[in-house]
């Protein structure tokens, strides 16, 4: 085998080990598309982790965020009838007893195309716009929700720019207060 073959299958090797890294980083980041988004899998992904004795495999480690792969028009914060029935899952979600004593922070999330600054607000108005349904549709106390506009700043997916997992809104668990 000479060099060039030796240099090529190196490389290969280490790209399929990238992508294999990043593939199962990507599966840890608890990302709720509409096919995957229950009650239960979201009460999982951002309750506090309890002492308790399960039989069956072990649950994903309770991270304090989920990520959800909520959609927008372009250029928009409005909320779509596939956004709205996510949203009702992640409020019924937020009353359980599990979560109904917690705070979290609402994060909106853009993907890199547009310049920052106009990405900054826009992710900014799609928090607004879920805390603001969660509030008005379910009664969700807005103390407990902080919207937060992140813009492209945190993507999800490093290789694709527009990728729909970097369009996304975070709900993430600022605080562990039972009361």
């Amino acid at each position: 085998m000479n060099r060039t073959h030796t240099t090529a299958r190196i490389a290969r090797i280490a790209a399929a080990i990238v992508l294999t890294t990043a593939a199962a980083a990507y599966a840890q980041e608890n990302v709720f598309d509409a096919s995957h988004n229950t009650e239960d899998a979201l009460i999982s992904a951002l309750g506090l982790k309890t002492r308790s004795i399960r039989v069956g495999p072990a649950p994903k480690p309770f991270s304090g965020q989920a990520h959800l792969l909520i959609t927008f028009d372009t250029d928009s914060a409005e909320l779509s009838a596939q956004t709205r029935s996510m949203l009702d899952v992640l409020a019924h979600a937020l009353q359980s007893d599990q979560l109904k004593r917690l705070n979290f922070r609402i994060e909106g999330h853009a993907d890199a195309r547009g310049d920052s600054g106009h990405n900054q607000k826009l992710s900014q108005e799609r928090a607004d716009s879920v805390t603001a349904y969660l509030v008005g549709r379910y009664g969700i106390d807005a103390a407990r929700l902080t919207p937060e506009g992140k813009g492209s700043s945190e993507p999800l997916n490093l290789e694709r720019i527009d990728a729909p997992e970097n369009r996304r809104v975070s709900v993430v668990r600022i605080d562990a207060t039972a009361n």
